[in-house]
């Protein structure tokens, strides 16, 4: 008999629906910080100014604070999936921080966040690649030498 009881690995209807729903958010907000957040800086600065240089600086100094809070949201959700599949939040070291000749037998299994973090970089990477080479406006560079 387990110990935990009869209970032990049965996750509730209520519990099943909950995590599909905060699974689709994780995946959703994911991509939505590595494409959504961008855009939207660029978008906002853009309809505030026109001038295109002050646009980007700003955006590249408010882009990163705003991932950085956004990936904490992330981190709730998942703590909140966690909890509704009854998952174990497991705390380790990172890797950084292990020693190269320390035991390398255990592994950490990967979490949702995880699998949809880098899910939404290729994806990511990949809608960066098919603008810049199909859909990019080339503008020539003005002539310099005259």
């Amino acid at each position: 008999m387990d110990v935990r009881g009869d209970t032990a690995g049965r996750v509730a209807p209520g519990e099943r629906a909950a995590a599909s729903v905060l699974a689709v958010l994780i995946f959703l907000g994911s991509i939505f910080l590595w494409l959504g957040i961008p855009a939207l800086w660029i978008w906002v600065l853009a309809q505030l100014s026109s001038d295109y240089p002050s646009v980007f600086v700003l955006a590249i100094l408010g882009c990163p604070t705003t991932m950085a809070l956004w990936g904490l949201v992330l981190v709730r959700l998942n703590g909140l999936y966690l909890r509704a599949t009854h998952g174990d939040a497991v705390r380790e070291r990172t890797a950084w921080l292990g020693s190269l000749s320390g035991e390398r037998t255990r592994r950490r299994s990967r979490t949702l966040l995880d699998t949809s973090m880098t899910v939404s970089v290729v994806l990511a990477i990949t809608a960066i690649l098919v603008w810049f080479f199909f859909f990019a406006a080339y503008q020539s560079l003005p002539d310099l030498t005259g």
